[in-house]
């Protein structure tokens, strides 16, 4: 099966993002050999006075086929990064995979993506000591956090917010709520890998 936006559905989506997020500056189209899993999506670029969001378009249609779960919650994922970031450098691409292993893992593990679930890279994001995100809620006002489609689903919008291994240990020792609120302080949710872990 393949999972994919109905052209109606699409355009309903987009012009939502457009609205609540922003003119789309880009699109970066991923084949399938990037996608690897049989949903339909790409990701765009939204480019803001001082960043740059970087979002998926299409990963809202996957239902997960974990029937335990019931819900009709679907979710489309996005990082705010520097308004400079410069997709044509090699080194600066990560956050790009990121988003396509965090589809991967969701497919793979017939999961709907939902608030505070946390995602383990493989490894150091660009030998920084950053390892892994956390979805959060959208802080662009109450209506960026889900687009009603129809009576069958919605999609929320969820933010990928960036930890370092201290806080990754911080929040397995206190819970992801309790590591949170620290980034619900007027802290920049921008990605910073340069950044001092916020738990020292």
């Amino acid at each position: 099966m393949n999972y994919k936006y109905s052209a109606e559905e699409k355009q309903i989506i987009y012009n939502y993002i457009l609205r609540e997020y922003g003119q789309v500056d880009h699109i970066i189209f991923l084949s399938n050999e990037h996608i690897r899993v049989p949903i339909e999506y790409d990701i765009l670029v939204i480019k803001k006075q001082n960043l740059q969001i970087l979002m998926t378009f299409g990963l809202g249609a996957f239902k997960s086929h974990n029937h335990e779960e019931n819900t009709q919650e679907r979710a489309e994922i996005f990082l705010e990064l520097p308004v400079d970031w410069d997709f044509n450098k090699h080194e600066n691409m990560w956050p790009v995979h990121f988003l396509i292993n965090i589809v991967k893992y969701s497919y793979s593990n017939h999961l709907t993506l939902k608030w505070l679930q946390t995602f383990i890279n493989p490894s150091y994001f660009n030998k920084s000591n950053k390892i892994a995100g956390f979805l959060d809620l959208s802080w662009y006002g109450e209506n960026s956090l889900e687009c009603k489609i129809n009576n069958d689903f919605f999609v929320s919008f969820y933010q990928i917010l960036i930890i370092d291994d201290e806080e990754l240990f911080y929040a397995k020792t206190n819970g992801i709520r309790a590591l949170s609120k620290f980034f619900d302080d007027g802290k920049s949710r921008i990605v910073d890998l340069n950044r001092k872990s916020f738990v020292k």
